[in-house]
């Protein structure tokens, strides 16, 4: 399952070579699917929306898509968003409803040699408490 229709397209040409494969195209926090499978292979699903939606996924794919016995591959990390977004920064408001929330800008980058994706995290108005992640 993917929003991203090149990245559909490149898993359906893999289907002719697999005729079990079902690929479909949708948002996997929306989509509803009828039928359960035996395997569910998921990419870079984690991470997107809040912990709560997360959770709901989750559960969702045990009761409403995989079958008793089933098999879920589930890829938190996978480097391809990291390396696209490496040399770009974005400016982030401040979350509304959040306590200590604050405007921030967003720094990536991503280490080739040592397979890293490096995250800046700045407040705007306190450069100094910036904090980094690495992945």
């Amino acid at each position: 399952m993917d929003i991203c229709k090149r990245n559909i397209e490149l898993i359906r040409e893999m289907g002719n070579e697999r005729p079990s494969l079902r690929v479909v195209e949708g948002n996997f926090l929306k989509v509803r699917i009828k039928e359960k499978f035996a395997m569910i292979c998921m990419f870079e699903t984690f991470g997107m929306g809040s912990d709560q939606n997360q959770r709901r996924l989750l559960k969702g794919i045990k009761k409403n898509w995989l079958q008793v016995g089933g098999v879920l591959i589930l890829d938190v990390y996978h480097p391809f968003g990291p390396i696209r977004a490496a040399g770009q920064n974005r400016t982030l408001k401040r979350l509304q409803n959040v306590p200590g929330s604050v405007a921030m800008t967003e720094y990536s980058d991503y280490d080739g040699i040592k397979n890293r994706w490096i995250d800046v995290w700045e407040p705007i108005n306190d450069k100094e408490s910036a904090r980094i992640q690495s992945v």
